[in-house]
């Protein structure tokens, strides 16, 4: 695990959040290699279907065979009978070795963090984080201490999607305010998604502080379908951080294109750090 660097006292943490073929888990694995050389990088993959993870993992290693040994959900699984029986400051250093065992080292400069996927609703065998599940309180209480020791030691933390274990509890800036970061959360809509209901959950659920929102434009859209999806998004009255041209990704002109608008958008966030990170000291380009 690459360290913090020197002098810096805040880790910055920007979660991406969209409805399914939004296209974020895309544009963020394209702006990874944007950040190798700036700042230590844990990335966090909060897909319950593992997108980022997918893209990420070393080749030969199955995001279902990770999930199995690495996942939150499979190491606080294999560990709760034990320490429910113990006072939690007993176990303590227990979880902080677990988190840090459960690390994937994608790179020198990267580390990821599979939440792992969700279960199906099962009267007999709850969810993990569901209330019903009797070790929800000592679940929800490790996961919470391990989780949040574990990304004060990183500069960036980037959350690839919501997931149960972090909804309700470690989603809203206000969640993190009594720890040294920066939370920032981003939505990206696909201007060519035809599911225009989907587009409205997903804005109708997202966090009342969400700090932005990202349009893709990469798709091909109607006019009209357009006109609506501006409508929808003027109404739900959160600011519009950036769009994303559409672009040919095999053409290295392109991706330097697409590239620098994510660049643009990222410094319209109130994230300091990401400005060193980005190695950009002017103003986003309009």
């Amino acid at each position: 695990m690459k360290q913090m660097s020197p002098g810096k006292t805040k880790t910055s943490i920007l979660q991406w959040l969209g409805p399914s073929g939004s296209g974020k888990t895309v544009l963020m694995d394209l702006l990874l290699p944007e950040l190798r050389e700036a700042f230590s990088v844990l990335i966090i993959d909060a897909d319950p279907a593992g997108g980022i993870s997918r893209l990420l993992l070393p080749v030969g290693t199955t995001w279902e065979t990770v999930c199995r040994e690495s996942s939150a959900t499979a190491w606080l699984s294999g560990h709760l009978s034990s320490w429910r029986e113990k006072p939690f400051e007993a176990v303590q250093e227990a979880i902080d070795w677990e988190v840090r065992n459960g690390l994937v080292s994608v790179s020198d400069e990267w580390d990821l963090f599979l939440l792992g996927p969700v279960a199906e609703p099962d009267a007999k065998h709850p969810e993990l984080f569901s209330p019903e599940n009797p070790d929800f309180k000592i679940a929800r209480k490790a996961f919470y201490y391990g989780f949040s020791r574990l990304v004060q030691e990183y500069d960036l933390v980037l959350i690839d999607g919501i997931h149960p274990v972090l909804s309700g509890f470690m989603s809203k800036a206000e969640d993190w305010h009594h720890l040294p970061v920066h939370f920032c959360s981003l939505m990206v809509l696909n201007a060519a998604h035809t599911d225009l209901q989907e587009t409205l959950r997903a804005l109708h659920t997202a966090p009342e502080d969400l700090s932005g929102l990202l349009l893709n434009q990469c798709g091909d859209a109607s006019r009209v379908h357009e006109e609506m999806l501006a409508e929808i998004v003027a109404s739900a009255d959160i600011r519009l951080v950036g769009r994303v041209p559409k672009v040919d990704l095999t053409r290295e002109h392109d991706r330097q294109r697409l590239c620098q608008c994510l660049k643009d958008t990222l410094l319209r966030l109130d994230l300091p750090p990401l400005f060193e990170a980005l190695d950009l000291d002017g103003e986003p380009l309009s």
